[in-house]
């Protein structure tokens, strides 16, 4: 079937992020494992389980921090430098595909995102969030949830992230799915396949060009008169000579007749 959607994830994807800046303005040097050590933490706020105000206080009893809310939430929200080029490849996108995004986010991200990046309009009121569906990617249940909200049929649509685990869950759900390593590449690449996608749509089966071949050949076949082999057709005139020869002889039965009828008669 024809693409007719097309769905983004939003981290690295439409938008570059770094949380060594969360660090700086926190002014914390994290150590190796220590993030690590929060990630159960995030994972549930970006599932929406909890609020962001509890949000807050659990991460500064985890980092041992002592920040208000608002100066929590700045520093949270500062890990967003700039978009990146496939925003505008996106917005073009929109005036032939449904155009989606599908993010792993917080309350706190993502309206935080769509003020400070005004050019992310174009997706409107088409976000698939991860703490509003209350599930993440690559969970089975994200997915069926994400295209729920808008009654997708999957292999209508082409999912785009950085996160294999995240391209390979797609594929399986039944989503023609990229891998977006690089958003320059990406874009190259998502022209190329959307292209051959194009071309496969409207290009016609090899059985279909044969059997359009056969109808074809039995129409010319029906239009066309097919000539006489030469010995065929003297074959053809001996046998109408022959015939021609018969019926002049059977013309002359009734003839003869009549004579021999005429002789005993005047006998």
């Amino acid at each position: 079937m024809a693409i007719k959607n097309v769905i983004f994830d939003l981290g690295k994807v439409l938008v570059d992020y770094d949380f060594n800046l969360f660090y700086e303005k926190i002014g914390y040097k994290p150590k190796s494992d220590e993030w690590d050590s929060n990630d159960e933490l995030i994972l549930q706020f970006e599932m929406g389980k909890f609020p962001a105000e509890e949000f807050h206080k659990r991460m500064m009893k985890n980092f041992k921090l002592d920040l208000s809310f608002e100066e929590f939430k700045k520093a949270w929200c500062s890990i967003f430098p700039k978009t990146t080029p496939l925003v505008q490849f996106a917005s073009e996108l929109v005036l032939q595909y449904d155009v989606y995004v599908f993010s792993n986010t917080d309350e706190l991200h993502y309206p935080h995102v769509k003020k400070q990046f005004p050019e992310l309009n174009f997706i409107g009121e088409n976000e698939m969030l991860s703490y509003e569906l209350g599930a993440i990617k690559p969970d089975k249940v994200a997915f069926l949830k994400a295209i729920a909200l808008f009654n997708l049929n999957p292999v209508d649509c082409l999912f785009i992230d950085d996160n294999i685990d995240n391209v390979a869950a797609a594929k399986k759900f039944g989503m023609d799915a990229l891998l977006c390593s690089n958003p320059e590449n990406c874009i190259t690449e998502m022209k190329f396949l959307l292209e051959n996608e194009k071309q496969e749509v409207f290009s016609p089966t090899k059985k279909q060009i044969k059997r359009k071949g056969l109808d074809r050949r039995q129409r010319e076949r029906r239009r066309k008169v097919i000539p006489v082999p030469i010995e065929r057709r003297k074959l053809d005139d001996r046998r109408s000579g022959g015939d021609r020869r018969r019926m002049k002889q059977e013309e002359k039965i009734p003839f003869l007749k009549k004579m021999v009828i005429d002789l005993f008669v005047k006998k």
